[in-house]
């Protein structure tokens, strides 16, 4: 959890405290809350792509989903209303990482799945 109030820092405590804080809000139990909140189904993938072929990739996959909010500062992030997929090079090893999330797992798989055939095209 990073809340930019306290700091531009992973910091767990924050979390726990936002959480706590909605429970004496609320007066409900975290399973309440939990069972209130909408179900996604993330999928993770990995392709080996040479870096120098990225921009081209990045390109294709903007214009296979036009109607895509399309972010660029971390590799390449695409955003629906309901779901997304971030395209990004790994920092540690040789490979591209394709993450999808969507409500429905087919729906996510399917995202990773045309994702990574650019990718390997």
């Amino acid at each position: 959890m990073i809340d930019p109030r306290v700091g531009y820092v992973r910091d767990p405590f924050i979390g726990m405290g936002l959480i706590l804080n909605l429970l004496a809000e609320t007066g409900k139990k975290l399973s309440e809350v939990v069972a209130e909140l909408p179900a996604y189904t993330i999928v993770k993938e990995k392709y080996t792509v040479k870096p120098d072929r990225l921009p081209d990739l990045f390109a294709a996959l903007e214009r296979r989903w036009p109607e895509a909010k399309a972010n660029r500062l971390d590799g390449l992030r695409l955003d629906w209303d309901d779901r997304w997929v971030h395209v990004r090079p790994s920092n540690t090893e040789p490979v591209v990482r394709v993450i999808s999330e969507a409500p429905h797992g087919n729906d996510a798989r399917e995202l990773c799945r045309e994702a990574g055939s650019l990718l390997q095209a």
